[in-house]
């Protein structure tokens, strides 16, 4: 039986358009329709300003102090804790392995206490509270808030948490303009490299660790590693 021509294109015409239909169907979801992930900058400046909004917060410290003495490369190990709490209460203190070396400090409203291994720190600042200059644990929660520039280094599971990795530089000028004795640290450091781990439910700061590199009293080049794992966000805080 023969079929009209003018039938044939019309029937062509439709099988041909129900295959582009169901190619069309079994195409993945295309880039446009979903949900493009936050910029670095973005996820950390959202995770900064719940840092600041906290209320009260703690955190677990340890450090690495890396320098050189007489040619052999020396290395102390820290730990510590320290907390937070609104308005402006702060409390850290750090002590290495074989208990040598040990900063102790606590800033209620801007006034500052604080020992070292030696005993009571006469004149002490918010500066003090970390093996050389800039490495303090305030400081080091400084150059968060203060951050210049973040980079994604994409995302990992955190302690069971599925959390951004980022990458971040630290505005060095505006925790120098934070008081006279952190522009005077500010004058001996020559760089500040961070790694940031951000939960991505909250997001909230998990983990920050700060790489310091500055120059000692003697004019050496040193360099501190201080990693902060932050816990108990907006939870009572008791301080001594």
């Amino acid at each position: 039986m023969k079929i009209p021509i003018r039938r044939a294109m019309l029937l062509f015409s439709l099988l041909l358009g129900l295959g582009y239909g169901l190619v069309a169907g079994c195409s993945p979801t295309s880039s446009a329709e979903e949900t493009p992930s936050p910029s670095a900058e973005t996820v950390l400046s959202e995770a900064v300003e719940k840092l600041k909004a906290a209320q009260s917060y703690r955190f677990e410290i340890t450090a690495v102090h890396n320098w050189v003495f007489e040619g052999q490369e020396q290395k102390y190990e820290f730990e510590g804790e320290g907390a937070f709490a609104k308005p402006n209460r702060f409390r850290s203190a750090i002590t290495d392995a074989t208990a040598d070396s040990h900063f102790w400090i606590e800033i209620n409203n801007g006034v500052v206490t604080a020992r070292d291994n030696k005993g009571d720190v006469a004149n002490a600042t918010t500066a003090f509270g970390g093996p050389g200059f800039g490495t303090a644990p305030y400081t080091v929660i400084a150059y968060l808030k203060n951050f210049r520039e973040a980079t994604s280094q994409g995302t990992t599971s955190l302690s069971g948490v599925e959390a951004y990795h980022l990458g971040f530089t630290a505005d060095r000028a505006s925790v120098s303009a934070m008081d006279t004795a952190h522009a005077s640290a500010m004058e001996r450091v020559t760089s500040v490299q961070g790694t940031v781990w951000v939960d991505k439910a909250e997001p909230v700061i998990r983990k920050t660790s700060v790489e310091v590199e500055f120059f000692s009293r003697s004019g050496q080049k040193e360099t501190v590693t201080m990693t902060l794992r932050f816990f108990d966000f907006n939870k009572p805080v008791e301080f001594e």
